[in-house]
C-alpha cells in the first residue's frame, strides 16, 4: 500500500513538473516574441522619425510657396469675379444698362 502511494506521489509530482515546464517554455517564447516586436517598433519609429526630419525643410518650403502663391493670385481672382458680375446693384447701373431714366426705384430691406 505504501509502494502504491508513493507511484501516485512520484506520477503527480511528474506530471506537475511536465506542466511547469510547459508553461515556463510558453513563457520564454512569448518574451522573445515581445523582444522581436519591440525591436521592430523602434526600428519603424526611428525611420520615421529620420524621414520626418530630413523632409522637414521641404515642407517648410512648399508651405511658404504655396501661401505666397495663394496670395498672389488672390486679388485677380477676385478681380475676375467682380468683373463678370452682371447684377445692377443700384439706380445708376440701370441707368447706364437701360439708356433710360429711372422712374420707380423697389428695395429689399434685409
Amino acid at each position: 500500500m505504501v509502494e502504491q502511494q508513493f507511484k501516485e506521489l512520484t506520477r503527480n509530482y511528474q506530471t506537475a513538473l511536465d506542466f511547469y515546464n510547459d508553461l515556463l517554455k510558453k513563457r520564454q517564447s512569448a518574451g522573445s516574441l515581445g523582444l522581436e516586436s519591440q525591436q521592430q517598433s523602434e526600428q519603424f519609429a526611428y525611420t520615421i522619425l529620420r524621414v520626418s526630419q530630413t523632409s522637414r525643410r521641404f515642407r517648410k518650403d512648399r508651405l511658404i510657396g504655396g501661401g505666397l502663391g495663394a496670395g498672389l493670385l488672390s486679388p485677380g481672382i477676385l478681380f475676375l469675379i467682380a468683373s463678370s458680375d452682371k447684377s445692377f446693384h443700384n439706380e445708376r447701373d440701370v441707368e447706364l444698362a437701360l439708356k433710360l431714366p429711372v422712374l420707380v426705384l423697389v428695395r429689399r430691406w434685409t
